[in-house]
C-alpha cells in the first residue's frame, strides 16, 4: 500500500513470507542513521520466517528529505499506513518514540511493541535520576572525541 505519505519514505523488504515486523530507527537527520544501517543484525530473521520492512525515516538514508526536522508525530502517520490489516512494531531510541505514538494511534493494528532505548527522557525530566542521566549523556557527548572516550564516560 503506497500512500502519498509514504511515497518520498524508502523501505527495505527483508523476508517475503511470514509475520510481518514494522523496525523504526533512531538518529538525528544529518547523521549516518538509516534502516538497514541501524538494523543490520536483524537481517537474518528474514531466513527465519519474518518479513521485516524497514524503512528510512525522512532526511536519513534514501528517503528524500522533507525540508522540516524530525517529528515524531507526523513520522507517525506515515508508520500507522504501513501497518496495514496489522504488524509488529520496533523503534530504537527516536523511532521508539514514532512507534509509540504510531500504537497510540492504531492499537488494534499492532501485534507487539517493542521499544530500544526509547528517546522519552523529556517526559519524566523532572525525575532527578533522569535529569542526572540527560546532563551526563550531554557532557559526555560535548566533551569526548572518541567512541572509546563517550562509552567510557556514559557507563557510571
Amino acid at each position: 500500500m503506497k500512500t502519498d505519505r509514504l511515497a518520498s519514505i524508502h523501505v527495505a523488504h527483508w523476508g517475503n513470507t511470514g509475520p510481518r515486523v514494522i523496525m523504526i530507527h533512531g538518529g538525528v537527520q544529518g547523521s549516518s542513521s538509516a534502516g538497514e544501517r541501524n538494523f543490520q543484525a536483524q537481517k537474518p530473521l528474514a531466513e527465519q520466517g519474518w518479513r521485516l520492512l524497514i524503512p528510512d525515516r525522512p532526511g536519513h538514508g534514501a528517503s528524500l528529505a522533507t525540508g522540516r526536522g524530525d517529528d515524531a508525530e507526523k513520522d507517525s502517520l506515515w508508520v500507522a499506513d504501513m501497518l496495514e490489516d496489522g504488524a509488529h512494531l520496533v523503534g530504537h531510541s527516536f523511532g521508539g518514540l514514532v512507534a509509540l505514538l504510531t500504537a497510540a494511534s492504531r492499537p488494534s493494528r499492532i501485534h507487539s511493541l517493542t521499544l530500544i532505548e526509547p528517546a522519552l527522557h523529556k517526559i519524566a525530566i523532572r525525575d532527578p535520576a533522569v535529569c542526572g542521566f540527560v546532563f551526563n549523556m550531554a557532557f559526555t557527548m560535548l566533551t569526548s572525541f572518541s567512541a572509546a572516550t563517550r562509552a567510557r564516560r556514559a557507563v557510571p
